[in-house]
């Protein structure tokens, strides 16, 4: 999986040698998605040109690819046999990974709705790459921001034949959350809904930026908590904050 686990932590305990060299070089070309590997097979994506490749890890010649119908902007996650991913055009698919070919397909998006976007067609509900496996079951979202087009719908399916187990849809306006009227402006947590963004999982709970769903995707009501103060003259807020200032005019 993308950033190594279900809570993207980036990290592992593999030990590497002191000393690394190269053992081989693909030229794909294109604007390259993260690699992943398992089983002896590496998978990266060609964002622009809507490829997933399949490289096999020792030499790195090409095992197969696959067109996809839209962009794919993250890398695939692996699980056994299947190579899942989310895409542009609105759907998750699923394929083989011996062979590329595709196991089921599962439209994500309400309807079939295009829009134009660095001059492509992509669905007005579009997939991240990257979709989370939890207990299971693959967990994704479809669409920009819970503020648009009917707002962001989330699903938990099975990866095996992708059969919907829960489902759900923040639908929010853009307002201040009744919480945080007299807090300091925290954009990730100021405001109700959220925008599109590949999930996460941590202490049994499904997590998309700053909102909270449980495994059957119900969202949780969570308390707005408020940053450190800043030192006096002090200009950093700490790492585990984002803050910015809008300047009229």
């Amino acid at each position: 999986m993308y950033r190594c686990n279900a809570q993207r932590s980036g990290s592992t305990q593999a030990t590497l040698p002191g000393i690394l060299t190269q053992k081989w070089e693909k030229k794909l070309g294109g604007k390259l998605t993260q690699p992943v590997a398992a089983q002896g097979i590496v998978y990266v994506a060609d964002t622009d040109r809507q490829i997933l490749y399949a490289l096999d890890m020792l030499n790195g010649s090409q095992c197969w690819y696959y067109p996809a119908g839209g962009r794919i902007d993250s890398a695939p996650t692996i699980l056994d046999n299947m190579v899942l991913f989310g895409c542009a055009d609105g759907y998750v698919y699923c394929l083989q990974a011996t062979d590329g070919m595709l196991a089921w397909r599962f439209r994500a998006a309400p309807v079939e709705r295009l829009i134009v976007v660095d001059e492509r067609l992509e669905s007005a509900w579009p997939c991240h790459g990257s979709v989370l496996l939890y207990n299971g079951l693959i967990y994704f979202t479809a669409g920009r921001s819970s503020y648009l087009d009917g707002g962001l719908f989330i699903y938990a399916l099975r990866p095996e034949t992708g059969e919907i187990v829960n489902q759900n849809r923040l639908d929010t306006w853009s307002a201040t959350r009744d919480d945080a009227q007299d807090a300091p402006f925290l954009p990730a947590f100021h405001n109700e809904g959220s925008r599109s963004d590949i999930l996460v999982s941590e202490g049994g709970y499904i997590y998309l930026n700053q909102l909270q769903f449980t495994p059957s995707l119900e969202l949780v009501d969570t308390e707005y908590r408020a940053g450190p103060a800043r030192a006096p003259g002090s200009t950093s807020f700490g790492p585990a904050y984002f803050y910015y200032w809008w300047i009229p005019g």
